[in-house]
């Protein structure tokens, strides 16, 4: 147990403080004797919910001490700077003086050598633990329901020295050196389930089932209950549909590429095939097998029709691990992962600031349905909303209009449709 700690006074100063248990608590009690001004005593409202899901036993269970020690108590301030959704070095802002310290039983604010220092004492399996036993409680408290999953790669830029593989959005842009962090979220509640870590190299396929295995962990579906999980089509992989399909509980629903989708003129000629589900929409569903595929039994191709006329039509598809209803299966699961993702512009990170109180940036709309629904065309359809224009539903030259602004310039990285 060290006896002394660096700490990060002011932006500017760094001192040497005493941090065994008896000067803590004597400086801890010091400062709250003396009372506390400041603008960020309001992380002192997260008290309640941290009682509610027993953080401090899961900080203490994490790093391995007691609570009179230090480490929970500097594991409890990184919990609250992502509450503050404050990152970067602390040696560029400050937090000390204004009672956030205390929040954490700590009369000052540790460097970042001493968070790396406390950090590095630890593994990846225990941190995945932690996150085991809080989603467990979690889901005991009825926080999220874990029947309609999403998992994504998050790639944030990187400042390591180290050569390692390069990642970029687009062919425009500068090839970057990046860290990846792959997320599961509970769609209907868009609460975060787990995550994990990964060096550039790591593929979505090689990533995957870790993030999997940690949900299944979590959740532990039912046999007859297998939730069922969206992904984008770089998860379009036979060796990921496999793995998915034979080794978890798990259904997994993914576009496919162009180049494995039917072509126009097939689905043109074959039109009876398609059932007309309302104006200017149909679907179809037919066994689709894979190469070099493990799986003995074949999955389940959707296509989905667009456009009320030959000349206008337009086809998309998906492939599922199971047979199931083509209708609820891609329009309903991926319109509400849209839905969430363009409306509240979710962007998951590790810690209490991914977001479950984002502003929207329009009001939802119930009533309307897309281009062709059952409610009838909305010329306020282009704004938001849970509707089948992020679905593709779109004639050419609207498709050729909103492709001009896919670009979302608040991310900076994908439209929020780009699951499809």
């Amino acid at each position: 147990m060290p006896q002394q700690i660096e700490t990060q006074r002011t932006r500017r100063k760094q001192r040497t403080e005493p941090c065994d248990p008896a000067s803590l608590e004597r400086a801890v009690r010091q400062l709250l004797a003396d009372k506390i001004s400041g603008n960020q005593v309001g992380i002192w409202l997260l008290a309640p919910e941290h009682l509610r899901l027993g953080t401090w036993d899961l900080l203490c269970a994490w790093s391995q001490s007691g609570g009179q020690t230090i480490w929970p108590r500097m594991a409890l301030h990184l919990v609250h700077e992502a509450a503050f959704c404050v990152n970067g070095l602390r040696n560029q802002r400050s937090l000390t003086q204004k009672g956030f310290e205390l929040s954490n039983g700590l009369p000052f604010v540790p460097t970042d050598f001493a968070i790396h220092e406390m950090l590095g004492r630890h593994t990846m399996a225990e941190a995945q633990a932690l996150q085991v036993a809080l989603g467990k409680i979690r889901r005991a408290s009825g926080h999220f329901q874990g029947r309609l999953l999403g998992i994504d790669p998050h790639r944030i830029k990187s400042c390591t020295k180290r050569q390692t593989r390069r990642h970029r959005f687009s062919a425009k842009e500068k090839a970057l050196k990046m860290a990846q962090c792959f997320f599961c979220l509970d769609l209907d509640s868009a609460q975060p389930l787990c995550f994990t870590l990964a060096s550039a190299a790591r593929t979505v396929t090689q990533a995957t089932p870790e993030l999997l295995e940690l949900s299944q962990e979590i959740l532990n579906p039912a046999p007859d209950q297998a939730p069922l999980v969206l992904a984008d089509s770089e998860h379009y992989t036979t060796e990921l549909l496999d793995h998915v399909h034979l080794e978890t509980p798990f259904e997994l629903l993914v576009p496919m590429p162009p180049q494995n989708s039917p072509k126009l003129q097939d689905q043109a000629r074959s039109s009876e095939r398609f059932n007309r589900r309302w104006a200017g929409y149909a679907t179809a569903k037919e066994p689709f097998r894979l190469k070099q595929s493990r799986c003995s039994e074949p999955y389940y191709r959707f296509v989905q029709r667009n456009g009320e006329r030959p000349e206008d039509y337009y086809f998309k598809s998906f492939l599922a691990t199971v047979d199931r209803d083509e209708v609820p299966g891609s329009n309903r699961s991926l319109s509400t992962t849209l839905a969430y993702r363009r409306v509240f512009q979710i962007q998951p990170s590790p810690g209490l600031a991914s977001g479950w109180y984002p502003q929207p940036q329009h009001p939802l709309r119930t009533n309307d349905h897309g281009v062709g629904g059952p409610s009838g065309y909305s010329p306020d359809a282009s704004k938001t909303g849970p509707t089948f224009f992020s679905m593709g539903c779109l004639s050419p030259s609207q498709r050729t209009f909103r492709r001009s602004r896919r670009r979302c310039p608040r991310q900076g990285r994908y439209h929020p449709g780009h699951l499809l």
